[in-house]
């Protein structure tokens, strides 16, 4: 049923560490509808859902949605009067996303790094022409986008570029 917000501070706590202000979802009054109210989470560094999917807090027995003392949702009327019930459902395993199978997870452990770089082809001489394929290996998973490259020492105060061939989806 559609509902009417008056007021701004509405939020959904999330279960992911930091401090209370941080973990908030935050209404967004511009994205949303009479009936379906929009919240936004900007994950920050050190939030994580340790391994499990993005879910909201509840409080006690209940889950709803928090408040602040000066915003009301109420059914929408033309004299609002009733108010909306803000009981969230209980969490599930899968947590807020909507896919089964695509679980949303915080892990902000740290930037993607290099934690190796080897060569896949045979110790030898190799003359122009030659191709040696090299492996930069992350601590984990990455996207590759655009054109990375690497600047590669081949002796004599000669530069030479390794480019990227594929790999985007793996560590």
């Amino acid at each position: 049923k559609p509902v009417v917000v008056a007021g701004t501070e509405v939020y959904i706590e999330l279960d992911v560490g930091g401090n209370v202000d941080s973990r908030r979802a935050i209404f967004v009054p511009t994205a949303s509808s009479d009936f379906e109210l929009v919240f936004r989470y900007t994950v920050q560094n050190e939030h994580s859902t340790n391994g499990e999917t993005l879910n909201y807090i509840c409080t006690g027995k209940s889950c709803s949605l928090i408040v602040g003392a000066s915003t009301t949702i109420k059914a929408f009327a033309t004299n609002p009067i009733i108010e909306a019930d803000l009981t969230l459902p209980s969490p599930t395993s899968r947590g807020i996303s909507d896919d089964d199978f695509m679980p949303i997870i915080i892990d902000t452990s740290g930037n993607p790094r290099v934690v190796s770089v080897s060569s896949l082809t045979s110790s030898g001489v190799y003359t122009p022409g030659d191709a040696i394929n090299i492996v930069a290996t992350f601590n984990r998973v990455v996207d590759v986008s655009g054109a990375p490259f690497m600047t590669l020492d081949v002796g004599a105060n000669q530069i030479g570029l390794a480019r990227y061939t594929g790999g985007s989806g793996t560590n």
